[in-house]
């Protein structure tokens, strides 16, 4: 969306021909040659995403990111790269709303973030960030850099949930084979399911759910953390090594 805003400022003006979700993404005109030079473009987040295609013998010529963590010459075999934080920020209409001060801590831009949601969930996420937090638990929260507006909790390799500032809540189980056991994997969905009444989780897939819908009470959220709590318990237990 932020890309058709910007047509005319980008490099060269473009006209978009399609878009489509087969490599590359779209096919533009560009309107400086009269309607005769296409122009094949990718979308990514971060330009540093495009490195799964460059083998791919498909033509593009452009890689359009948010933002360009490669720098500006990675290799011959890049595609021109354009990142659109650098165009927004040098123009005087606002594109994107409440871009992040360069100065704030992640959990300070999340806190800031939070604000436009409903106080339910404001507290939940406030409540499950202070869990993720907990002295002597054993978890880890980090702040994945491709959204600043969101973190996980994670007890050692494995995530338990991932908590995004638009009040979305998600845990990858398919991302806990052979780190996690099928039975304690399926122990944790169906824990979690029974204190949210709902099948909101499921075995080997990645759901996501908004937090006032799947706890929208104060209770609730208590016993989602609760299960958590003694997920990490047990975790911890099992991968504390044997003793004589």
């Amino acid at each position: 969306m932020l890309f058709g805003q910007l047509l005319d400022h980008l490099p060269r003006p473009l006209a978009i021909e399609f878009i489509h979700t087969t490599f590359p993404d779209c096919k533009a005109i560009a309107v400086d040659s009269g309607g005769a030079e296409p122009i094949w473009i990718e979308f990514e987040l971060f330009s540093s995403h495009y490195r799964r295609h460059l083998n791919r013998p498909e033509k593009c010529d452009w890689i359009i990111c948010w933002h360009n963590d490669v720098g500006e010459s990675p290799g011959r075999r890049w595609p021109r790269i354009v990142a659109l934080d650098e165009i927004v920020r040098h123009l005087p209409k606002q594109y994107v709303a409440g871009p992040r001060p360069t100065a704030m801590a992640d959990e300070e831009y999340v806190q800031l973030r939070i604000r436009a949601l409903t106080p339910h969930h404001q507290w939940a996420i406030r409540q499950l960030l202070d869990f993720a937090g907990t002295p002597g638990l054993g978890l880890q929260i980090n702040w994945p850099q491709t959204n600043g507006a969101c973190f996980t909790a994670l007890q050692g390799s494995v995530e338990l949930f991932k908590v995004g500032a638009d009040g979305k809540i998600g845990t990858p189980f398919s991302r806990w084979k052979n780190r996690v056991s099928s039975t304690a994997m399926s122990q944790v969905v169906s824990s979690l399911n029974r204190v949210l009444g709902k099948t909101w989780f499921r075995s080997g897939g990645k759901l996501g759910a908004d937090i006032a819908q799947a706890m929208p009470d104060q209770a609730t959220v208590g016993e989602f953390i609760g299960v958590w709590r003694n997920f990490v318990r047990a975790n911890t237990n099992r991968m504390e090594p044997a003793r004589d």
